[in-house]
């Protein structure tokens, strides 16, 4: 797992293979922000409202066993901001030339 911050129009570091990314306008993510498992409840505010998490693993055809142990990213109040194994973020207002958090969650050998 790598993070950080980026000023504004800094392209980030092409990702090797088996690297899920993230990119968050910084002035709208609340710290502390935890990787967790999902759990039954969650919400993901997408650009055409808000869907639980359980009904993108299940598109996603997720086995219901593994899906205690889908990571999610979850900011300092709770709100779920990216789902990396299915590679969905939440819909979070920005400006172009915000500065943006990454995160990097490469997988291991």
């Amino acid at each position: 797992l790598a993070w950080g911050a980026r000023p504004p129009g800094q392209m980030p570091v092409s990702p090797r293979a088996g690297t899920r990314s993230a990119h968050l306008p910084l002035r709208t993510v609340s710290f502390p922000l935890r990787l967790r498992g999902w759990r039954e409840g969650d919400r993901i505010r997408l650009s055409a409202g808000s869907t639980p998490v359980a009904k993108l693993l299940s598109e996603a055809r997720v086995p219901v066993p593994d899906r205690p142990t889908a990571p999610v990213l979850v900011d300092g109040d709770g709100a779920v901001l990216w789902v990396p194994d299915l590679d969905r973020r939440a819909a979070l207002p920005g400006v172009e030339n915000d500065s943006t958090f990454w995160m990097d969650i490469v997988d291991g050998d």
